[in-house]
């Protein structure tokens, strides 16, 4: 890993000599190129995000390469497919190292969550080492075996947190509906977060519930000069749900925007209609935000 960071310094460097440095450049950067396909994943991790610097089209096709070789990697389980059917011993036990890594998983939190008519429980799995944490949403069924709903691999250097919940929220046409709320924390900036929310039906089975995005609704309402540089925070607790963003001015450092802040909270809206007759449920359920609040800046 360290060789490959030296060989983007160098890439970096042979730049600023311009036509003097485009040898040793492009000598650097099909270095780079063929760590895409080290065996080692943090090495061709570090080279693809040095490559996807680069802009050049060998560089960029080598990072695009990588991201979805990456993404069907994750995919592999070696438990099976969402929707398996495992024994208790077998869902909560270790997972074991994979040709990707060395290393296992160990099972360092259960969380069970209520939700009428199914028996959920979140269990995350962590690394000694740099693996990634592995989260799963099991359903109990009546004989004991658990079913998994959700596998979810975390992004390298991203952790689950804070832990899953359920709750039950109500719908503006007076409805409650669980819903489970699972979310992954990236490095580098606390307020970087994925979220997942799915709702759980009265047979016990999950529909995704998509969250609109704040920025793209309110943008319409800024100012022509004004902009939204980085997404909202979505803040999502058990007894309701909320967002804030910052408004940028022309001229405005990254660090200090001068335009203000907007905050709002989180409807849910839409419902779980029963087809097939009562034999499943299908959803209309979404998150939208309302009430936007702009608070001036300086």
């Amino acid at each position: 890993v360290a060789a490959v960071r030296a060989l983007a310094r160098l890439e970096r460097e042979a730049l600023r000599l311009g036509e003097d440095g485009e040898a040793l450049r492009t000598l650097a950067r099909g270095a780079l190129v063929s760590a895409v396909d080290d065996p080692h994943p943090y090495v061709r991790a570090t080279a693809a995000r040095a490559l996807a610097r680069v802009g050049a089209p060998d560089a960029v096709a080598a990072y695009r390469r990588w991201s979805t070789r990456e993404a069907a990697r994750r995919r592999l389980d070696p438990l099976g497919p969402e929707r398996v059917l495992v024994p208790r011993a077998t869902a909560l036990g270790p997972r074991p190292p994979t040709a990707e890594w060395m290393e296992g998983l160990t099972l360092t939190r259960s969380i069970p969550l209520a939700a009428p008519g199914a028996t959920l429980l979140a269990t995350i799995h962590r690394s000694a080492g740099r693996r990634p944490p592995e989260l799963s949403l099991w359903r109990i069924e009546a004989d004991g075996a658990f079913r998994r709903l959700v596998r979810w691999v975390a992004d390298e250097g991203a952790d689950f947190a804070p832990e899953p919940f359920a709750a039950r929220w109500t719908t503006t046409s007076g409805v409650g509906v669980p819903l489970v709320v699972l979310d992954l924390a990236h490095a580098g900036t606390a307020a970087a977060h994925t979220r997942r929310v799915y709702a759980v039906d009265p047979l016990g089975e999950l529909h995704p519930v998509p969250v609109e995005d704040p920025v793209g609704v309110y943008a319409p309402r800024l100012a022509g000069d004004a902009e939204v540089w980085k997404g909202a925070l979505l803040d999502l607790r058990p007894e309701a749900a909320s967002f804030e963003f910052w408004v940028w001015r022309p001229g405005d450092a990254n660090c200090c925007p001068s335009g203000g802040r907007v905050h709002g909270r989180l409807e849910l809206r839409g419902a779980l209609h029963p087809v097939e007759g009562g034999r499943a449920y299908a959803s209309t359920l979404r998150l939208t935000p309302v009430a936007f609040e702009h608070i001036a800046g300086r």
